[in-house]
């Protein structure tokens, strides 16, 4: 269940089953059959709008299910929903049985807010079990940011790594200076992912002592893409090497591609705009608008004629993204900007309305 807390909705206990109608989920949480309950559990959390409050109010006797994968659908949805009127039993499955309850139930109660959370949270820093601690550095974090230095600092000496690590992704997440130093001793971390995790913080922080960590994270699937931009905005020079290495692999992702290149081109070398290029013209779409966005980004005029292929043939490139990276480019290129003439008067609504406003409020180069 412990994983990075932005993806933790997509670790609910999976159940198969077909996805109901907002109807049926209000009829199926009295389901006798457990997949037709689990399902109305995440569904209810994309209820339309103006009927969030009869979704609050089906879900809430699905956090005392029997079934531990539904307590851990409905803790997700109610979170979702940020259902105030469910919290004190939320706060009650802190003490579930079963571990990956135990952990949604500290992530809802984070989500959810509101002073009734603090100190069950506070309280959780401090659990025996690690799963309940390993959450409860991120939770509390988000609802106490002005007290989350202090109290949630502790966990980096924590003995489990993976506490140890969410610890640090946490405080690096605050955008609080005085943290670098409370981190920086976990560079030298037995455990990698600690390591990573400190280098990955610190680089939010601008601190340019996680460079040599943040090359070994290029090996991580998981942060590869994190850490080399990080590199690039923290003017790591050491790491060109690397970072031209994966820039031009033969078997690079094109997202780490494209990360990869744009580091370089922030650090003056000129393989980082080949290496954008090369994404923006593969063969396959899937990192064409990460690379579209970087240029933009980065203010890559060299690259526009390639922007300006995309609004004739996108070649799966999302047209907004290349519009907002034309705007970036139009007023010191005139190809961008005659580009982005062509995409005001486009078929595409929302990318349309993306050129008219960039070109009502600077004039492009001509």
């Amino acid at each position: 269940m412990r994983g990075p807390p932005d993806v933790w909705i997509a670790q609910v206990s999976y159940i198969p089953s077909l996805t109901p109608t907002f109807e049926a989920a209000l009829r199926d949480r009295r389901s006798r059959d457990v997949r037709a309950r689990h399902a109305a559990a995440l569904r209810l959390a994309s209820a339309p709008e103006g009927r969030e409050d009869e979704a609050r109010e089906a879900l809430r006797p699905l956090l005392d299910d029997p079934v531990a994968a539904i307590r851990e659908a409905a803790l997700a949805s109610a979170a979702t929903l940020r259902d105030r009127d469910a919290l004190p039993v939320i706060l009650s499955r802190f003490e579930d049985g079963e571990p990956a309850v135990r952990q949604l139930a500290v992530i809802a109660a984070g989500r959810i807010g509101g002073p009734e959370a603090v100190e069950p949270l506070r309280a959780a820093l401090r659990d025996e079990r690690p799963e309940v601690r390993f959450q409860a550095a991120v939770s509390f974090a988000e609802l106490c940011p002005d007290e989350a230095l202090d109290e949630v600092s502790p966990l980096l000496g924590d003995a489990d790594a993976e506490v140890r690590a969410n610890a640090a992704a946490a405080l690096g997440a605050l955008g609080e200076p005085d943290a670098r130093d409370r981190l920086a001793p976990l560079l030298g971390d037995d455990a990698p992912s600690v390591r990573r995790e400190a280098a990955l913080a610190l680089a939010k922080l601008g601190d340019a002592r996680a460079a040599r960590v943040l090359v070994e994270c290029l090996d991580d699937p998981e942060r590869a893409i994190e850490a080399a931009l990080a590199l690039g905005e923290l003017g790591a020079d050491h790491a060109r090497e690397p970072l031209a290495e994966r820039a031009a692999g033969l078997f690079t992702g094109l997202h780490l591609k494209a990360a990869a290149g744009a580091a370089l081109a922030r650090l003056g070398d000129a393989r980082g705009t080949d290496a954008l290029r090369s994404v923006l013209r593969a063969f396959r779409h899937d990192g064409r608008s990460f690379a579209a966005e970087l240029v933009g980004e980065l203010g890559l005029v060299a690259l526009a004629d390639e922007l300006a292929r995309l609004v004739h043939r996108p070649r799966g490139a999302d047209p907004v993204v290349v519009a907002k990276a034309l705007a970036e480019l139009a007023p010191e290129s005139a190809v961008a900007a005659r580009a982005l003439e062509r995409v005001a008067g486009g078929r595409d609504r929302a990318a349309a309305d993306v050129a008219r406003a960039a070109l009502s409020i600077a004039e492009p180069a001509t």
